[in-house]
C-alpha cells in the first residue's frame, strides 16, 4: 500500500492575486516610502509608493522599504523583512522607523557659522548633509562621522552619537 504522506510543515502558499498597502511611520507620522517585493533570488515582484495598495501575486518575498523623503529622514534608511502573502490577501503593513531628531550648530571660534554644512557618514558612507543652524531633522539613530565644510575648510569630527528618541541640539566647535 502508498505511505500516508506527512503533511508539510508550512502550508503550501495558494497561487493568486493578493495586495499589499504598506505605512511608514517616522515618530507616529505616516512618511512617504518606496515599497518593493523581491523574490529570494532578488528579482522585483511588484513596487509602488506607500500608503498604496500594490497588487502583486501570491508568494513569499522581501519586503523592502525605503523613505523616499529626506525631509522625512535625512538619512533614508531601508527597512527588510520576510513577508507571505496568500490568494486574496489585502495585507495592510506598518513599517516603524526608529529615529532622533538633530540640530547642528558648527561654532567657529565661539560664533554661530550658518554658512558651514555637515556632512554625516555612517560606515564610511556619506548619508546626509546638513545646513548649521537649520532647523532638527530626523535621522536613524546611532553613530555617526561628520565633516565640516566651512570657510574652505574640512574638519573630521569623530563619533557623534544620537540617540534613539533623542530630540537634541548639537554644538559642533571649530577652531581656526
Amino acid at each position: 500500500g502508498e505511505q500516508p504522506q506527512s503533511p508539510p510543515a508550512t502550508a503550501p502558499i495558494k497561487a493568486g492575486p493578493a495586495s499589499l498597502t504598506l505605512e511608514a511611520i517616522v515618530h507616529g507620522q505616516s512618511v512617504p516610502a518606496n515599497v518593493r517585493l523581491l523574490t529570494a533570488d532578488g528579482n522585483e515582484v511588484a513596487s509602488g509608493p506607500s500608503g498604496q495598495a500594490i497588487d502583486l501575486p501570491s508568494g513569499q518575498y522581501t519586503l523592502e522599504v525605503q523613505i523616499s523623503d529626506e525631509h522625512a529622514m535625512l538619512d533614508k534608511p531601508t527597512q527588510r523583512r520576510q513577508l507571505v502573502i496568500q490568494a486574496g490577501d489585502a495585507l495592510h503593513e506598518r513599517a516603524e522607523f526608529p529615529w532622533a531628531s538633530v540640530q547642528l550648530n558648527v561654532r567657529v571660534n565661539g560664533h554661530l557659522d550658518r554658512s558651514a554644512e555637515v556632512v554625516l557618514q555612517r560606515d564610511g558612507k556619506e548619508v546626509a548633509k546638513v545646513r548649521s543652524g537649520a532647523p532638527s531633522s530626523a535621522i536613524s539613530p546611532g553613530r555617526y562621522e561628520a565633516t565640516v565644510l566651512t570657510r574652505g575648510a574640512r574638519i573630521e569630527v569623530k563619533g557623534m552619537q544620537f540617540p534613539e528618541g533623542a530630540q537634541e541640539s548639537k554644538p559642533i566647535d571649530v577652531h581656526m
